[in-house]
C-alpha cells in the first residue's frame, strides 16, 4: 500500500513555537506537518491528514514543496475559493 506513519512528540507551547517552520507559516498544525512531511519534499507524494491538521494553509504550504494534500477543512477555511 506505501503507507507510511510519522510521529513527533508534542512539548510544551514554548519549546514547539521554536521548532522550524512555524516562524515562516504561522500555525503550529501547519508547521507540524511540514516537519513530518520534510524528507518527502518534491516527491509529488499525498499527505492524508485528519480534520485536526487539515487547512488550506497546510495545503498551501505543502503544494509549494512539491506534495499533495488530502484532508477534510472544517474551521480553517478562509483563503479557500468560493
Amino acid at each position: 500500500m506505501g503507507v507510511m506513519l510519522q510521529l513527533e512528540i508534542q512539548e510544551g507551547k514554548a519549546a514547539m513555537a521554536s521548532k522550524p517552520f512555524v516562524s515562516e507559516v504561522g500555525s503550529a498544525g501547519t508547521a507540524c506537518v511540514l516537519r513530518l512531511a520534510e524528507p518527502r519534499f518534491n516527491t509529488e507524494r499525498t499527505v492524508f491528514g485528519d480534520s485536526a491538521f487539515a487547512s488550506v494553509l497546510t495545503a498551501y504550504h505543502l503544494r509549494r514543496r512539491g506534495l499533495h494534500f488530502m484532508g477534510i477543512v472544517k474551521t480553517a477555511h478562509r483563503e479557500y475559493p468560493k
